[in-house]
C-alpha cells in the first residue's frame, strides 16, 4: 500500500496535468498517513496509555461512572467506540483516522488555490512521518482529537478567505457553532473558541453581523446541551470544580517551596490532609498534582474542609503574589520545552486487554530508543519537537501581519490561542497541552504561498 500511494502522489506532483481529481489524490493521501501511523500502532497495538487513559476506560465501561473532573466528552466518545469493539485500537484507529483526512483534505486544497507545491508535500509529509503525532494518535487520549478539531477550526477559516459566495448558508454556519461547541468540551480551556472564534468572523468580515450571532448562539446553545442536559442523561457526576483545587494545590506548593515560614501549624495541617508534608517542598512545574498517588483530591469534597482551605489560599495567594506569577513563568517554560511528554507506554491489563507480544519488545528495542534520542538529543530534539515548530508559527505569523496575510494571521491566531490560554490555568508544563500548536505547524510556509482575493487567488 506504501509503494501504490506513494506512486501515485508522485505521478501527481511531477505528472500533475495526468491526474486532474482532486478526490483521487485525497484518497491517496489519507490512506498513505494512515498507513504510515498505522505501524507505529502496529508496533505498540493496540494502543498506549496514560493514567488519564486508565481513568476514562473504567468511566467508559458499561458499569462505570463518568465523572466530569476532566471533560466528559472524549469519555463518552470512547463508550460509544467500545460498542463497535471494545479495544483500545478502535480509539487509537479513530484518531489516526482523524487526523489523517484532515491533513490529506488540507493538502489538496492548498494545491488547487495554488500553494507551493514542494511546501505542501513537506508539510504533509513531515505530519505523516512526525514522531510526536503518531506517538499522540497512538495515546487514548483526549488531546489528540482536540488538537484535530482546533485544526480543523483553522482550515475552515482559511477556507472562508477563497469563497466565490459572500455569505456561508445557514446550516454551515450552525454546524461551525456546533464544531465550537465540540471543542470547548473536549477540554475546559477550549470555551475560549465559543466567544474567541465568532469575534475573527466579525473583526476579518468573513461574515456578516447575523450570521456571526447565529455561529456565536449556536456555540453557546450547543456547549449548554452537552454541559447540561446530555450530562444529565448519561448520568455524569459533576466533580468538575475539583479541577479548581489542582491549580491551587499548585500555587501553594510554590509558595511553600519560597516562603515556609509564612505557613501556621493550622496551614501544614490543611495541606497535610491533602498530600504529605514532603511532597509539598519538591517543586517541579512539570509535575501535575493529580497524578500523585499521595494526592487525595476527594478532601475537597467535604465542605468544611474546603472553606478551611479556601481561607488559607486567599491569605498565602494575596500574600505571595510573586510565587504565583513565578510559578506560570516556569509552567510557559516546561510547556516550550516540552519538559515532559508522554511516550509509548505499555497498556496495563487490569482490565483483561489483548496486548501485542511484540509491544514490550518494541518499548526497549530499537523504536523506543529511537524515540528517547529523539527527544534527548538537544539536536533531534529543536528539529522533531521544540523550540522549531514555535520559531514557524510566531516567524510566519509575524511575516503574514507584514505582507497582510489575512488568512494565515487568522489560521496562526485560532492554533497560538491554545497556548496562551492554557498558561494561567495549566497544571502541569506536558508537551501534550502543545499539540494543537504543534499540529498546525507543518502547513504554515505552504500557507504563506498562497495568494489572497487581492493578489488574484483562485476561488
Amino acid at each position: 500500500m506504501l509503494l501504490f500511494n506513494t506512486t501515485i502522489v508522485y505521478h501527481y506532483f511531477m505528472f500533475k496535468k495526468s491526474w486532474r481529481n482532486p478526490y483521487f489524490i485525497g484518497i491517496a493521501l489519507f490512506l498513505f498517513c494512515l498507513t504510515v501511523q498505522g505501524f507505529w500502532l502496529a508496533a505498540f497495538y493496540p494502543g498506549a496509555m496514560t493514567n488519564d487513559s486508565i481513568n476514562m476506560w473504567k468511566q467508559s465501561m458499561p458499569a462505570g461512572t463518568m465523572g466530569n473532573l476532566q471533560p466528559y466528552l472524549y469519555t463518552w466518545i470512547l463508550s460509544l467506540l467500545r460498542r463497535i469493539n471494545d479495544s483500545p485500537e478502535i480509539i487509537a484507529s479513530f484518531q489516526i483516522a482523524v487526523s489523517a483526512a484532515l491533513v490529506s483534505g488540507f493538502s489538496v486544497f492548498l494545491l488547487k488555490k495554488g500553494a507551493n507545491k514542494w511546501l505542501v508535500a513537506g508539510g504533509y509529509l513531515a505530519f505523516t512521518f512526525s514522531i510526536p503525532v503518531m506517538i499522540t494518535n497512538t495515546i487514548i487520549h483526549r488531546d489528540s482529537l482536540y488538537a484535530s478539531l482546533i485544526l480543523l477550526l483553522a482550515i475552515i477559516f482559511v477556507t472562508l478567505f477563497f469563497r466565490k459566495d459572500e455569505e456561508l448558508p445557514l446550516t454551515k454556519k450552525v454546524l461551525l457553532g456546533l464544531l465550537l461547541a465540540l471543542i470547548a468540551s473536549m477540554r475546559y480551556d477550549g470555551a475560549i473558541y465559543l466567544v474567541f472564534a465568532p469575534l475573527l468572523l466579525y473583526v476579518f468580515k468573513l461574515m456578516s453581523r447575523k450570521g456571526v450571532l447565529i455561529v456565536l448562539a449556536t456555540g453557546l446553545l450547543g456547549y449548554f446541551m452537552i454541559q447540561v442536559p446530555l450530562a444529565s442523561a448519561i448520568k455524569v457526576q459533576n466533580d468538575r470544580y475539583l479541577q479548581m483545587y489542582n491549580l491551587e494545590s499548585s500555587f501553594i506548593r510554590a509558595i511553600y517551596v519560597d516562603s515556609p515560614g509564612s505557613f501556621t501549624e493550622k496551614d501544614i495541617n490543611i495541606m497535610t490532609t491533602v498530600a504529605p508534608l514532603k511532597t509539598w517542598k519538591k517543586y517541579d512545574p512539570t509535575d501535575d498534582f493529580f497524578y500523585w498517588t499521595e494526592y487525595k483530591i476527594g478532601s475537597f469534597s467535604d465542605p468544611r474542609f474546603s472553606r478551611q482551605w479556601d481561607q488559607m489560599f486567599m491569605r498565602q495567594a494575596l500574600t505571595h503574589p510573586g510565587s504565583i506569577i513565578k510559578d506560570r513563568y516556569y509552567m510557559m517554560l516546561g510547556l516550550l520545552r516540552g519538559e515532559k511528554i508522554n511516550g509509548p507506554g505499555i497498556v496495563v491489563n487490569d482490565f483483561g486487554l489483548r496486548q501485542s507480544p511484540l509491544t514490550e519488545r518494541a518499548t526497549r528495542g530499537k523504536l523506543g530508543r529511537t524515540f528517547s534520542w529523539t527527544y534527548n538529543n538537544l539536536i533531534a530534539r529543536f528539529f522533531i519537537w521544540s523550540p522549531l515548530y514555535l520559531l514557524i508559527q510566531f516567524g510566519f505569523l509575524t511575516a503574514a501581519i507584514i505582507k497582510k496575510k489575512k488568512h494565515l494571521i487568522v489560521y496562526s491566531l485560532i492554533c497560538i490561542m491554545s497556548f496562551l490560554v492554557i498558561i494561567p490555568i495549566v497544571t502541569s508544563g506536558q508537551f501534550r497541552y502543545m499539540y494543537p500548536l504543534f499540529y498546525s505547524s507543518f502547513f504554515v510556509p505552504a500557507l504563506y504561498t498562497l495568494k489572497s482575493k487581492e493578489e488574484g487567488a483562485v476561488s
